[in-house]
Formats: C-alpha cells, structure tokens, sequence
C-alpha cells in the first residue's frame, strides 16, 4: 500500500510552515505523499490555509482522505477507528501526536503512512533537507508594487528585520499567561547588540500592532515600519522579512521562519532566551545553535 503522509495543518502562518516542513521531510524519507489536512481552517476553528501561497509539494485530501482524516483525528470517533484497524490492520494512518515542545526523535520511527498532529516548532525535524525547504517555501507570486519598493530599500542597505509579535499574545489572558511577549527591555539590548556587530545598519520593523510598535519601540534612525501586509497578506511580511541581512526576534515562529528563510550566509539572528512565559514548556530544540540568544 502506498505511504502516505497526512499533516493536520492549524494555527497562523508560521505554525503552518513547522508542519508542512516536518511532514516533507518525513515525505522524503519514506518516499509517501504529502497530504494537508485543512479541517480546521476550512471550518474557522483556525487561522486561514496560507501554504498555498508557495510552491509546495503537496496536495489536499480527497472526500475519502477526509473522512480518513476525521476517524482517526476525532476523540468521538476513536472506537469506531479501532474496530477498523482490528477488522483490517494497516488501512488506518498512525496518528503521531506531538508529546512534547522539545525534539522527539522517536516520530520518524512509525511505519507506514501516518497522520502528523503537532506543531513540530524545531528545525531538528526537517534540518536535513533544509535545500529541499527553501527552494520550496518559495512564493508563487511576485511581490504587489508597494511590497517591491520595500523589498529594494531592504537589499539596498544593511537591513536588520525587527518583529514584535503581540496581537493575541496581549490580548488573550490564557495564551498571555502561557507565551507572553518580550519586553521593550529585550529589543533594547538586542539593538545595542546589532550596533555593535553591524556597521551602518537600517531597521526595518514588522509587526501585528504598528501603531503601539511606533509609538513605544525603541529603534533608531535610519529604520522604516513596514505595516501595509499586515494582517492581510503575511507572506508578502514574510517576503521582505527573509530579504534582510540582520534579525531581532520576538518568540514567534513568524519571526523565526522570516530569519530561517533568509540565505545571507552572514546573517546574525538574536532571539530571546526565553520562549514561553510558562517556564514548565522546554524550549531548548527552538532556536537554533548558530543564533545568538539574550
């Protein structure tokens, strides 16, 4: 029977890009077919199917591929899923739930097709076919004309990519409580430290909230605030993000994959220490090594 690799595909963009990623590389190590599952975002219980936008290798299900999607993904429909896998063994995809934030080895050792639920946020999980990723998380589209004026100002300058992430960071007490933001106090110092690894350096700010980011963020001159995608079309952020040399994070994945996708081989990327305001959540698989975190 041949493989296949079903990704459950939910949260914003950059959740989104972690699982396609994983679920690629995995496609490449088995030789199965990517396949994105996007019940939830059809249904509104999540942030819009955004993948589309680039060039990846996948498809979405078929009517039968969702209702496999649903039997083995629905906790109301586990015994009906069990009686199928004992009635016929291998006409089921494993379902691989991510256990745990960190690195997790064990998930490439499941045989056979599989259905991948998790936000898989680690470059361990696909690093080895980094190539494949980035020729593939490519957009489709050129950029509109506003977005190619930005993209010049950002290859005619040391460019250093800013991101604050707040949106429902601020205003969701639970996930508040849970993430948090990175206090002014982090940009600060990671601006210092740019000044004094950068010659000449022009910020470039990106953010969900422009106008506090404005007003509060303490970023000197030269720099530009680049709002017009914002909420609109975040690939186009994420476009002129990874055209920069430089990178200040916030504990994004957004952010992270705007730095991850960017191929300056000079490129110095900060990133806070600090990942979730839940100290409980490991976030040692992340970052990675070569980023400087503060």
């Amino acid at each position: 029977m041949p493989i296949k690799i079903f990704v459950h595909c939910d949260g914003g963009l950059g959740n989104q890009l972690f699982e396609y990623a994983f679920g690629r590389s995995l496609s490449i190590r088995t030789g199965g077919e990517l396949i994105i599952d996007t019940w939830r975002s059809l249904r509104g219980r999540s942030r819009p199917f955004q993948l589309d936008h680039f060039n990846i290798k996948a498809r979405l299900p078929t009517k039968f591929e969702n209702i496999i999607c649903r039997l083995v993904d629905s906790p109301r429909l586990r015994a009906a899923s069990r009686m199928i896998r004992r009635i016929a063994p291998g006409s089921l995809p494993t379902v691989v739930r991510q256990r745990q934030h960190g690195f997790d080895p064990k998930v490439f050792e499941y045989p056979g097709s599989v259905f991948l639920d998790g936000w898989w946020q680690s470059e361990l999980y696909f690093h080895q076919h980094r190539d494949v990723i980035l020729s593939e998380l490519k957009l489709r589209d050129p950029p509109t004309e506003t977005n190619l004026k930005s993209l010049d100002q950002i290859r005619n300058s040391t460019a250093v990519c800013v991101h604050v992430r707040r949106g429902d960071y601020v205003t969701d007490p639970f996930i508040f409580n849970r993430i948090g933001v990175c206090g002014l106090e982090y940009y600060q110092s990671a601006i210092n430290l740019i000044g004094q690894r950068v010659a000449s350096p022009t910020f470039f700010v990106f953010s969900d909230d422009p106008e506090w980011t404005r007003q509060n963020l303490p970023v000197p001159e030269p720099r530009h605030f680049i709002s017009h995608n914002c909420g609109v079309s975040d690939w186009e952020d994420l476009r002129l993000m990874s055209a920069c040399r430089h990178f200040i994070i916030a504990n994004s994945t957004f952010s992270w994959w705007g730095a991850w996708l960017c191929a300056h081989s000079q490129k110095f990327v900060i990133a806070p220490e600090r990942w979730f305001a839940n100290s409980r959540s490991s976030t040692k698989d992340i970052v990675p090594r070569e980023w400087t975190v503060i």
